[in-house]
């Protein structure tokens, strides 16, 4: 949770590392069945893209941080 959301509530909002922390572990409290539901979704998403030889994972990457960027903005704005 705190890798994924707050590196992005430090880089988009401006806060500093201790509250974007605080407020990534919250926010995937809040959360914890989609996030569960998310991150298992994005493992079966990484594994399908090195089971390509490697080659998956020019797809499998830019649709993993879309939707990390996808559920920042559900979850904070």
């Amino acid at each position: 949770m705190i890798i994924m959301l707050a590196s992005a509530l430090v880089a988009i909002n401006g806060l500093s590392a201790l509250e974007a922390c605080k407020l990534a572990i919250d926010g995937g409290l809040q959360n914890l069945l989609p996030f569960a539901l998310y991150l298992f979704a994005s493992f079966i998403v990484l594994i399908l893209g090195a089971m390509l030889f490697g080659i998956g994972f020019l797809v499998a990457f830019p649709i993993v941080i879309a939707s990390m960027y996808a559920a920042y903005r559900d979850m904070f704005d």
